[in-house]
């Protein structure tokens, strides 16, 4: 390791400058890292979970999360061949209450045509979401959710995955595989078992 680092703050707009037309804010933010020379760039790994609180996010000027805490442990490099985020994981929770994870991970590489890929697994606890959120849906029963995906951003969107949905009754399950594409025109198919 050549260099350990801590963070205390990071402005918003930096972070929102990457991803128009989306925002950002945050109560409190700190990580605590280390860096080393890595194939022609470098590799950064977090030594404690990097953490943020009172975070909202919005998107067109509407919230579509507000007041979440965040925890996640990371690795990423970048270089000339690209870059990749690794979280192992990032839970999301919501006035003490743990709302779900995202093992997995983002990146953008060269030999990928520069297109965004994600892949990863993640897991919902949907009777905490109902809590903070209001009601999912009329009749909607459900208890828990968990799945994978794999997905390519570039000229046309790729994405495969799964899903389970248990209900309150463990009995009562909702399984599905989905394999899809979309064009930059935004037409396209999804298709799979449920």
């Amino acid at each position: 390791d050549l260099v350990e680092c801590s963070v205390e703050a990071m402005p918003p707009d930096w972070l929102a400058g990457r991803f128009p037309g989306w925002s950002f804010e945050y109560n409190e933010l700190a990580s605590k890292f280390v860096v080393r020379a890595a194939d022609g760039g470098a590799a950064l790994r977090s030594t404690e979970p990097s953490v943020a609180h009172g975070v909202t996010v919005r998107r067109a000027g509407a919230a579509l999360a507000t007041n979440l805490d965040l925890a996640m442990t990371w690795q990423a490099e970048f270089g000339p061949k690209g870059w990749e985020l690794r979280c192992s994981p990032l839970t999301i929770c919501s006035a003490g209450r743990r709302l779900g994870s995202w093992d997995g991970s983002l990146a953008q590489l060269d030999n990928a045509g520069g297109a965004l890929t994600v892949a990863g697994k993640w897991d919902a606890d949907l009777d905490a979401l109902a809590a903070v959120r209001g009601a999912l849906a009329p009749g909607f029963d459900a208890r828990s959710a968990s799945g994978e995906i794999n997905a390519s951003f570039g000229r046309s969107a790729v994405v495969t995955g799964s899903a389970t949905i248990a209900g309150a009754d463990p009995s009562k399950t909702i399984a599905a595989s989905v394999q899809g594409r979309m064009d930059a025109n935004g037409s396209g198919s999804f298709y799979g078992p449920i």
